[in-house]
């Protein structure tokens, strides 16, 4: 579980700071603060229903920065993050999919039914997408992620085949407790900056799996 009052009282304390400076202020936010969603991808407008303790987290520090917009003035936008991965990321589903496959044995086994969504995006994507909003946005939220879902177990078998690994897939059924089904954002809003992803999941992948290796 993630503490809630870590994640506010951070937040709080890097708005006094904007506020001090008079400088602009990034939040980075999660799609984790939609909830479930299902069909289409989801837009910046999407009402909030977090199902887990770290969608709330983000949740109650996006209201700190709209408490300060509205008290204060204070500049700020929120990115809301939506899967990325890359090098040195030592958490979240890309690492763990690569810790699983160099573990000994010939299967992998996958969280849940394997058929929930995501997309994933290269880190040096993201970086470029939080220098695009800094610059240039002027709406209050901005969903960064990639426009290309893919289902978890697809996303294992691209990473055998990178990893060069012949394993097979398995799926345990259940998940974690806030596993999300379908998290796929709609980045309309982002592309209109300019934004394109230049790095495929494919290429990602290897270049991660040459940190890894």
């Amino acid at each position: 579980d993630v503490r809630g009052d870590i994640t506010a009282d951070g937040c709080i304390n890097i708005l006094d700071l904007a506020r001090e400076h008079d400088a602009r202020f990034l939040l980075a936010s999660s799609g984790a603060v939609y909830g479930e969603r299902t069909g289409k991808p989801i837009i910046e407008t999407d009402p909030f229903a977090p199902i887990s303790p770290y969608g709330v987290s983000k949740w109650a520090a996006e209201e700190y920065v709209r408490l300060y917009r509205r008290l204060h003035g204070i500049d700020a936008t929120i990115l809301r993050i939506f899967n990325a991965f890359g090098p040195r990321q030592i958490r979240f589903v890309v690492y763990d999919f690569a810790r699983k496959i160099l573990q000994a044995g010939s299967q992998v086994s996958v969280l849940g039914s394997g058929n929930q969504v995501r997309t994933q995006l290269f880190v040096l994507d993201a970086v470029e997408a939080f220098k695009m909003v800094a610059l240039r946005g002027t709406d209050p939220v901005y969903n960064i992620g990639s426009a290309n879902p893919i289902l978890v177990s697809d996303l294992m078998e691209k990473m055998l085949v990178t990893f060069g690994a012949r394993k097979h897939v398995t799926v345990t059924g259940s998940s974690w407790r806030g596993d999300i089904q379908q998290l796929v954002p709609d980045t309309t809003r982002l592309r209109s900056l300019g934004f394109r992803e230049k790095y495929t999941l494919e290429a990602g992948l290897r270049l991660f799996a040459d940190w890894v290796l």
